[in-house]
């Protein structure tokens, strides 16, 4: 169960990266699917850091002025990531949802029971500086591993790479690249079902919202202090399983057919898929060994000295209701 501490507002923050760009980096025998321990957190710290930041500004404006120009009190922040792997077709989709406490909590020295302190309003310019941060840190950490190439060309037509390629990474390059690794279907696409007709421009990037070098992020969903309830919606809205059952459908001619929650620019409603294909793109959606998918950070972390200060617990069960609740 998630405990978030009870005044603070919470921000959401969504990191992705471009079809391209998964493309160049999760092509067969450069995939990338185990980089989600380091990128996740990645994510988390970048989001983190602005938030104190943010809330240290602000602390600053409303406080008396100091003789020292740095402030005097520490600033920590908190979030929680969630790693999701699907997209609106199940098709291979990693991206983050970072739920980060929207400012910080202050204590004037070590040993004093901190304050929250709202940050700062974000504003555009935050919001490209981080995705900025992001896309270079992970680019890095890519390359240094030897998953990326100088370049974010896409990989096509290697056929070495091909064949050291193990089932599970072409399951996934099959899956973030539309098609199918092993059925029938190989050699195109996965059908679209629908009032085809000429894809609409993408929309424009509204305000909290960047793009830079392959990577998005978006920030623009904030849940105000005491709505508990909007928040644990959030919450269940990002830990959702992949598949919405009501959607998927078993055709008379044994074909599974997949409706989409909202159809695409060019008009596509649903997706077919052969049985085999169906199977390939649930195989490709299960995480890999020892990649954690739910990442606390922060005063949130097990190990935070804060978080027994910061993050609410049970309230004690009276004695004669702990006595009844054990009797036979």
């Amino acid at each position: 169960m998630l405990s978030f501490p009870p005044s603070p507002s919470v921000r959401i923050f969504v990191a992705r990266e471009s079809v391209d760009m998964r493309k160049g980096i999760d092509g067969l025998a450069g995939l990338v699917i185990d980089t989600i321990d380091p990128a996740a957190p990645s994510c988390a710290a970048l989001a983190l850091e602005a938030a104190a930041e943010r809330s240290a500004r602000s602390h600053s404006s409303d406080s008396e002025p100091a003789a020292s120009p740095e402030p005097q009190f520490t600033a920590r922040s908190g979030a929680v990531v969630f790693a999701q792997r699907f997209g609106s077709a199940l098709n291979l989709n990693l991206h983050f949802h970072a739920l980060v406490l929207d400012g910080a909590f202050i204590s004037p020295s070590e040993g004093l029971a901190p304050s929250f302190q709202p940050a700062a309003p974000l504003n555009d310019a935050d919001v490209a500086e981080l995705v900025e941060q992001l896309a270079r840190r992970v680019t890095r950490y890519l390359q240094r591993q030897g998953r990326l190439p100088r370049t974010h060309a896409p990989i096509d037509g290697d056929e070495s790479a091909e064949q050291e390629a193990s089932l599970f990474d072409q399951l996934c390059a099959a899956s973030i690249q539309g098609g199918a690794a092993l059925a029938p279907e190989s050699s195109r696409p996965i059908a679209r079902l629908g009032q085809r007709r000429p894809p609409r421009p993408p929309p424009l990037p509204g305000s909290l919202c960047a793009d830079r070098d392959g990577f998005s992020l978006h920030a623009k969903v904030l849940v105000p202090a005491g709505e508990l309830e909007r928040l644990e919606h959030l919450c269940r809205y990002v830990t959702r399983p992949p598949i919405a059952t009501q959607r998927l459908v078993l055709a008379p001619d044994g074909r599974v057919i997949y409706g989409l929650k909202r159809h695409w620019r060019d008009g596509t409603s649903a997706v077919s898929f052969d049985p085999l294909t169906f199977i390939e793109r649930l195989a490709a959606l299960v995480p890999p060994p020892r990649a954690h998918q739910l990442t606390y950070h922060g005063v949130l972390a097990p190990a935070s000295a804060w978080r027994d200060l910061v993050v609410p617990t049970r309230a004690p069960v009276p004695a004669a209701h702990s006595h009844a609740a054990s009797a036979p």
